[in-house]
């Protein structure tokens, strides 16, 4: 399997972070837990849409609660009728723990998504170059697949498949069991990644220089 290049988006400088931080109010007095809702996710579920906003309500009042932890809400996609931050708004309109919880607003650079998505603890991702992003930067992550790719990726590819969900199955109870063991062994899951990211990262860069040689040689 060829990695996806984007394992090699690098993050933005500590300074950049800390201003964006800042300026989006993100608290550091606690662990932060990232995670990014998809509107794509939230329109194909259709009359099970409601569904999707409630379970990820009822987990962050979870993780709030029992692990004493903030949350931000990271959209990563948010061009015309697939911005992240609609579905991001929706649910927290239905979160208890509101002052616990923070949506990125900024219209930001892969490279500053990247970087805001680094500083969190433990990340749940529904697009597929979010989850890229955030295990790139070694944070325990855990997908929710509607697609192929995210088995692809955090399961065959980092070996990580018991902490990818299918969108068709998701509930509150699945989800909140597979947070709560990412959550518990994250150190591990952190040195696993800092095993296999720079195996991968190979991989995607052995991948673009075939991709040039194969350019070069039909513009020659």
């Amino acid at each position: 399997m060829g990695a996806d290049p984007a394992f090699l988006l690098p993050s933005a400088k500590e300074d950049t972070l800390i201003e964006i931080l800042n300026n989006e109010r993100i608290p550091t007095d606690k662990k932060l837990v990232g995670i990014n809702m998809s509107q794509h996710c939230y329109d194909i579920l259709g009359d099970k849409s409601n569904e999707y906003l409630n379970i990820h309500a009822q987990l962050i009042d979870h993780l709030i609660e029992e692990l004493d932890v903030n949350v931000v809400l990271i959209p990563h996609v948010i061009s015309e009728g697939f911005d992240d931050r609609s579905v991001s708004s929706l649910t927290y309109s239905k979160i208890k723990n509101k002052k616990h919880v923070n949506i990125i607003k900024g219209d930001y650079t892969p490279e500053e998504i990247k970087s805001i998505i680094g500083n969190c603890d433990l990340f749940i991702g529904a697009r597929m170059h979010a989850t890229i992003a955030s295990t790139s930067m070694f944070v325990p992550t855990v997908g929710i697949a509607y697609s192929h790719k995210m088995h692809g990726i955090i399961g065959e590819m980092l070996n990580l498949q018991e902490y990818v969900i299918d969108l068709e199955k998701l509930n509150s109870e699945i989800l909140i069991e597979k947070i709560m063991l990412a959550w518990k062994n994250r150190e591990k899951i952190t040195e696993h990644l800092r095993k296999k990211i720079p195996e991968i990262k190979q991989k995607a860069l052995k991948n673009g220089k075939l991709l040039k040689k194969l350019c070069d040689s039909q513009l020659s």
